[in-house]
Parts: structure tokens; sequence; C-alpha cells
């Protein structure tokens, strides 16, 4: 397996964990996670583009960390195709 379909499959994963209410990150673990970043900063595995109104946080809903995703949150429901080829670079 890739390390696309890696990743495609660990979101899918733990959004089946959260929906499931089985979600595996602790609350402490993000807050050592914060501290690291301090020090060695960050670096997300994917990009995920969401809407700016969403009411939950795209880490909860995937049951991932702090500092794992990119999240990037737009205002509008139609996203251009331009943008999205940026994100792909």
């Amino acid at each position: 397996m890739n390390r696309q379909s890696q990743i495609v499959q660990e979101l899918t994963d733990g959004n089946d964990r959260f929906l499931e209410g089985k979600s595996l990150k602790a609350s402490q673990l993000s807050l050592r996670k914060l501290k690291e970043f301090s020090k060695s900063g960050q670096s997300p595995k994917v990009i995920v583009l969401c809407y700016s109104d969403s009411p939950a946080p795209v880490e909860m809903i995937f049951d991932q960390n702090v500092g794992d995703l990119f999240v990037i949150r737009v205002a509008g429901k139609k996203r251009r195709d331009k943008s999205s080829q940026d994100f792909e670079r």
C-alpha cells in the first residue's frame, strides 16, 4: 500500500472510530504535541479542505491529533479548480 493509500485508510479508520465513539486520541497527547511544536515545528501529513462554518473540528472527525492535518477552511460552497491544484504542488 502506498503512502497516499495508507493516509486515506488511516483517516477512514479514524472516522469510523469517531462515529462509534471509540476515538483513540487523548487531550493530554494533544497538549504534549503543542509543546513539541514550539521546539521542532509541525509536519502535517495531508491537507484537508472544509467549510469555515463546519461545527466539528476536522481532527476530531478523523480521530487525528493536533498538527497531524493541515486544515484549510473556505467560506464558500464552491471551490475553484485552481485553488485545489495549488494544494497538489
